[in-house]
C-alpha cells in the first residue's frame, strides 16, 4: 500500500516539475525585451528550473530506498 501512495507523490513531482519548466519556457518566450534591462540568460533559467527536480529525484529515489 505504501508504494501506490510513493507512486501516486512521484507522479505528481513529475507532473509539478513539468509545468515548471513549462512555465519557464512559455515565459521566456512571451517576455518583451525591456530597454537597458538585462534579461537573465536561458541556461540559468533553467538551472534553477532543473535543480529542484534533480534533487527531488534523489529524494524520491532515497524515499524508496527507505520503503520496507
Amino acid at each position: 500500500m505504501r508504494a501506490v501512495f510513493f507512486w501516486i507523490a512521484v507522479l505528481s513531482c513529475i507532473a509539478g516539475q513539468a509545468m515548471i519548466l513549462r512555465s519557464t519556457l512559455r515565459a521566456r518566450a512571451h517576455r518583451a525585451p525591456a530597454e537597458g534591462v538585462a534579461s537573465p540568460r536561458l541556461a540559468s533559467e533553467l538551472a534553477w528550473a532543473v535543480l529542484p527536480a534533480v534533487m527531488l529525484a534523489a529524494t524520491l529515489v532515497v524515499t524508496w530506498r527507505a520503503l520496507p
